[in-house]
């Protein structure tokens, strides 16, 4: 003999909500997140200062936890979080010092070096948790040139995206 229960949510023993199940019967997942956004001009980044990169476009964020007008994400769901970031110089002066880096709250996380000899694209991916509750990352480029350098704005080579793995 077989039993079907019927329910529309699943909570946990102080009553939040775990699990959903939409009209069409598929778990929701609004809980897991997803995002990625571009810059879509050139950025120009100051000598010797840690410049916060201005993602301007959108691609996908179905939970709405990037905030635009600080250039940071901020998921309000804790977990571990695979983050990915890449950026492209705009220029092809050779010049040692070049780093990428993705910021948590603030302080550097992980970062990547090179030395550009010619338009050099830094990636970046790493592994992070999030509280769920103010944690926020972004990402910065820093140069020092003695001059001011523009990073590439394509939605191909400057972005930062991630998801969350698990919680």
């Amino acid at each position: 003999m077989s039993s079907v229960i019927k329910v529309d949510a699943i909570q946990n023993q102080s009553g939040t909500s775990a699990i959903n199940i939409d009209s069409n019967g598929r778990v929701d997942t609004t809980k897991e997140s997803v995002f990625r956004v571009n810059l879509g001009s050139n950025q120009n980044i100051p000598n010797q200062t840690a410049t916060i990169i201005n993602f301007d476009t959108v691609v996908f964020d179905p939970n709405s936890w990037w905030d635009n007008s600080q250039k940071r994400f901020i998921p309000t769901v804790a977990g571990y979080y695979c983050v990915m970031a890449s950026a492209r110089w705009n220029t092809g002066t050779d010049f040692d010092i070049a780093d990428y880096g993705i910021y948590k709250n603030g302080t550097l996380y992980q970062s990547a070096s090179l030395r550009n000899e010619r338009y050099e694209t830094h990636v970046i991916t790493t592994i992070m948790n999030i509280n769920g509750s103010g944690d926020y990352i972004d990402a910065r480029m820093y140069q020092d040139t003695g001059s001011t350098y523009a990073v590439r704005g394509n939605a191909q080579e400057t972005t930062l995206q991630g998801f969350r793995i698990l919680g």
